[in-house]
C-alpha cells in the first residue's frame, strides 16, 4: 500500500485551517471531515492517503488513533493540534500532498457541525452503512462516497 501520510498529520491539517479560519472542530466534525478528505482523495487518486483504517462507529466512521487523541474535548472545540512525542506539532500542506481534495471537502463541509456531517456519512449506500459497528470500512465503498459527494 503506497500511503503519503498519516491520519494524525492530515487531522492536524484539518486543525490549523479551522484554527485560522476561525471555525470550531469538535472531535466528531475532525472525524468526519477526516474521512471526507481520505474518500475524496482515494476516489480521485485511487490510492490510499494513510495507513490508519476507518472504523464503523455509531455516528459514523472514526480512526480510533485520531478519536484516541482528540477525545478529551467532548463536544468542544479542539484547540491544539497533536503534538509528536518529540514535541513537534506535524501536519502536511493541503495542496502540495491533497491536490484539490483537501479544498473540495472544506469548501463545501466546514460550515457543517459534527452532527450534520455524521448524517452525511450515514446516507444508505455509504461505506458506513454497509457495515457492522466496530467492523473496518472496505476502501472501494469508501472511494464510492468521496465519488458521491463530489460528482
Amino acid at each position: 500500500m503506497n500511503v503519503i501520510t498519516t491520519s494524525l498529520t492530515v487531522s492536524n491539517a484539518i486543525i490549523i485551517k479551522a484554527m485560522k479560519a476561525y471555525v470550531m472542530v469538535t472531535p466528531m466534525k475532525l472525524q468526519k471531515l477526516l474521512y471526507m478528505i481520505y474518500a475524496r482523495y482515494l476516489a480521485v487518486t485511487e490510492t490510499s492517503l494513510f495507513a490508519d483504517r476507518f472504523e464503523a462507529w455509531q455516528y459514523g466512521p472514526v480512526v480510533p488513533d485520531v478519536y484516541n487523541e482528540f477525545k478529551h474535548y467532548g463536544r468542544s472545540g479542539i484547540s491544539v493540534p497533536s503534538v509528536s512525542n518529540d514535541g513537534m506539532i506535524y501536519y502536511t500542506l493541503e495542496k502540495d500532498v491533497y491536490g484539490n481534495c483537501f479544498q473540495d471537502v472544506w469548501r463545501k463541509y466546514r460550515t457543517f457541525s459534527g452532527v450534520q456531517l455524521s448524517t452525511v456519512t450515514h446516507e444508505r449506500g455509504s461505506a458506513w452503512s454497509k457495515k457492522q459497528l466496530g467492523e473496518f470500512l472496505d476502501d472501494g465503498d469508501i472511494a464510492n462516497d468521496g465519488k458521491r459527494w463530489f460528482p
